[in-house]
């Protein structure tokens, strides 16, 4: 039983017990096996974790990551960008849910900068990379662009406040995204 067509058939043909007793003694049996099946395990239930995130648990995270506790910003924005890195993997099959994720995030920090001024550099960096981020979501997924353009426009104007690197970045990457729609429209 070399192919491993055979081997999958006879995994089927076992019962839950035999399968524990095969999986303990192919631990038992190597430090290699075991990390095999720890790895196994631990992306299986990292994939449950995230397909049971929702887009209020999304919001939630980033407002604790932004605000802490209080109305005052308690920036984290590392532990934000993980929470929007993980947002895109679990929303990858709703591009909605992932790109109203990726600007609530640009959202929340274009106000804090317009509220309580710039954050600096990498905090510039990280918006800048989050819009571009969504920008090239919504140019592939067009017929989102009216249901973000409200809120697309109260960033662009949020931005305002916010370092000139960023204000400008965002007016072109909009106006980028805006005139690659236009050519798309029915009747162009």
């Amino acid at each position: 039983m070399t192919d491993s067509s055979d081997y999958l058939s006879q995994i089927r043909k076992l019962t839950a017990n035999q399968l524990r007793e095969i999986l303990q003694q192919l631990i038992h049996h190597s430090d290699e096996n075991k990390q095999i099946l720890q790895l196994y395990l631990e992306k299986a239930q990292s994939s449950d974790k995230s397909a049971r995130l929702t887009l209020t648990d999304v919001k939630r995270e980033l407002k604790e990551h932004l605000y802490g506790r209080s109305h005052f910003p308690v920036v984290n924005f590392k532990q934000a960008r993980q929470t929007v890195e993980k947002s895109c993997i679990a929303f990858e099959s709703d591009p909605k849910q992932r790109a109203d994720a990726l600007l609530f995030y640009v959202e929340l920090g274009t106000e804090i900068s317009a509220s309580f001024g710039d954050f600096g550099s990498d905090f510039n960096e990280s918006l800048m990379q989050t819009f571009d981020q969504f920008c090239d979501h919504l140019k592939e997924n067009r017929h989102l662009l009216v249901h973000f353009q409200e809120r697309l426009n109260r960033v662009l104007s949020d931005a305002s406040d916010s370092a000139e690197e960023v204000e400008t970045f965002f007016k072109n990457r909009t106006l980028e995204l805006a005139s690659s729609s236009v050519g798309d429209e029915p009747g162009s």
